[in-house]
């Protein structure tokens, strides 16, 4: 399988988890030193898209800033990026090898569909309102918790966008696997409890 997906970061932010302890009593619940600070206005998010298979990244597209995804800017996407590395994942794992994507307008749409069809793809289908099982997203969360530990240090998008592509390309092939041999456990809770929320 590859797993596809778009994602946004949040320069400066800190995604991994926060706990705070304090003293008893109420006058300690409100000090500043106990308190976690909000995230002010101003904020720069970086827009990606990505897949990996298998213990393999693949390639990372970074959103122009200002810039969003839609149709056109995805077709390009997968002309560019996608479609060279699925290419080679086939080569190396068979031709049973398919593409995930979750049910956003620009997956589903027709020049995307038709262009798709032509290229030979392997589509995983997706109903709508389907239980998002992608496993990248918590290859995101892990960027998020490594570049969150760098956030003093990433103050701008250039610095940040560095970072991003430098931690993509360590990420850990033996928890990218771990991943995939959880999918089967995922499927199985998700069966179980007829498509609501799990663990995952």
């Amino acid at each position: 399988m590859c797993w596809s997906d778009e994602a946004t970061f949040e320069i400066s932010e800190d995604g991994s988890t926060f706990y705070v302890t304090r003293g008893p009593g109420r006058e300690e619940e409100y000090r500043d030193k106990n308190l976690r600070p909000s995230f002010k206005s101003g904020r720069v998010t970086v827009g990606v898209w990505a897949c990996f298979c298998g213990d393999e990244v693949g390639p990372i597209y970074i959103v122009p800033p200002k810039k969003s995804m839609d149709s056109k800017r995805y077709h390009w996407v997968l002309q560019r990026y996608f479609i060279p590395f699925y290419n080679r994942m086939r080569a190396k794992y068979g031709d049973e090898v398919t593409m995930q994507e979750d049910g956003a307008s620009w997956h589903t749409a027709k020049i995307i569909t038709r262009y798709l069809e032509n290229k030979g793809i392997n589509r995983m289908p997706h109903p709508p309102q389907s239980p998002d099982l992608n496993p990248i997203e918590h290859v995101c969360k892990r960027l998020k918790d490594i570049l969150g530990k760098r956030k003093h240090k990433l103050r701008n998008r250039p610095d940040f966008v560095e970072a991003l592509l430098e931690e993509w390309g360590k990420m850990d092939k033996n928890f990218l696997l771990k991943l995939c041999d959880s999918m089967p456990r995922r499927y199985k809770v998700c069966l179980k409890n007829r498509g609501g929320s799990t663990k995952y």
